[in-house]
């Protein structure tokens, strides 16, 4: 498809951009006007599973990572396309000091920040930025101590909020926007196929008044952007076909002339013909346990660009305890859930239904796994992110 309009047919390099937290109907104009862009479905709704099948090409249920302290078993599939590879995840996990121990590095056994002044030509560099993740706003807007502050200051001003969150977001395309003029200046901008993506989308005030991401799996988590820039590809135009955020990793092989690896759930983008990607069905998966007693939050969807279906997978008393326990008392945001009685319905709907269908979708010959494993990788050379970390990010409370 991407190969079709431009006249590269091979690319050198790499690069992958990942906003975090960043919605699909959240991409600034600015970047749709100088890139190919299209709305994917993000293989999961938070980054403990998300981030890993960005890197392998497969959904969770395959790669069996679900948590930010588990690991991958091998290098992945994406650091594994070129020469020379990396992950930059400088301008995330500000709380966590040592690169080895934040988990994008730690899930794919990188032990420091690669950076785009560090690494030649033939590369791949996988960039994990801090978009429009919570704390919002610029800087992660320092005045506030924590997450709950923050939400406790703004319970009254909704609007301030989504205007935070769209400040972070534009602040980390001002980011993307540099590395792509510092490839422009050494003249790889051309050779690079450049791709703009996220891990998961984010609620702002949705559904009663919940923020962040993880669960419930609705519309607004599982859709998020996919941008192609560079490779002398056409700019303002919209990819008409949905996307998966596993289709990264066959595209990548594939516009490096290179045998896509075998086991992959994503579709490759370079060659693949529009026509076959049309009416596919894209899968998104999530498998969230909290730190706190008999809470936990199983769903497996399906995804075609007119709607899905989201299929629960555990018990209906573990998603109740979830939805009343963090939702209304553990999470940093729980004082607005609970001021918002009027969206009590749509909360228990997202939560509790057995299976819930958004937009159009047919359920005909859909298949969900019965349940879901774990891989539970651990490295012993690294401690990975602690209790204070992930609280201080917004996990924990």
């Amino acid at each position: 498809m991407l190969s079709d309009l431009t006249s590269v047919k091979q690319v050198e390099n790499i690069l992958v951009f990942i906003s975090d937290s960043l919605r699909f109907d959240e991409l600034p104009n600015s970047v749709k006007s100088n890139s190919m862009w299209g709305r994917a479905i993000a293989a999961s709704t938070f980054t403990g599973s998300g981030f890993p099948s960005i890197m392998t090409g497969k959904y969770p249920v395959n790669h069996r990572v679900w948590e930010l302290t588990d690991t991958l078993p091998a290098t992945p599939n994406l650091l594994n396309a070129t020469s020379n590879s990396g992950i930059d995840a400088t301008n995330v996990w500000a709380t966590v000091p040592d690169p080895e121990n934040k988990p994008p590095l730690r899930m794919c056994h990188e032990q420091d920040n690669t950076t785009i002044d560090d690494i030649e030509s033939p590369f791949t560099l996988v960039i994990h930025d801090q978009g429009g993740h919570m704390q919002y706003g610029k800087g992660e807007q320092a005045q506030w101590n924590s997450h709950k502050e923050f939400f406790t200051d703004l319970a009254d001003d909704p609007s301030r909020i989504r205007d935070l969150y769209r400040e972070g977001v534009d602040e980390s395309m001002n980011r993307f926007s540099n590395i792509c003029a510092q490839l422009k200046s050494r003249k790889e901008f051309e050779n690079t196929l450049v791709i703009l993506t996220s891990d998961h989308g984010e609620l702002l005030g949705e559904y009663g008044g919940l923020y962040d991401h993880g669960a419930p799996v609705v519309p607004e988590l599982v859709s998020v952007p996919m941008v192609f820039m560079g490779a002398n590809l056409p700019t303002n135009e919209e990819i008409d076909v949905l996307l998966s955020t596993t289709d990264i990793v066959p595209t990548v092989f594939a516009a490096l002339n290179k045998t896509v690896p075998s086991h992959v759930n994503g579709y490759d983008i370079w060659n693949r013909d529009s026509e076959r990607i049309n009416n596919r069905i894209v899968r998104s998966e999530i498998w969230r346990q909290p730190d706190y007693p008999m809470m936990s939050y199983q769903a497996s969807s399906a995804w075609t660009s007119k709607g899905g279906i989201v299929r629960h997978l555990n018990s209906i008393s573990s998603r109740l305890s979830y939805l009343l326990a963090y939702e209304y008392y553990y999470a940093p945001y729980s004082n607005m859930v609970r001021k918002l009685s009027s969206g009590t319905m749509k909360q228990l709907k997202a939560y509790l239904k057995p299976e819930i269908t958004y937009g159009e979708f047919s359920r005909d010959s859909i298949q969900f796994p019965q349940d879901f494993e774990s891989e539970q990788q651990s490295d012993a050379t690294t401690e990975g992110p602690n209790k204070r970390q992930l609280r201080d990010l917004g996990y924990l409370e």
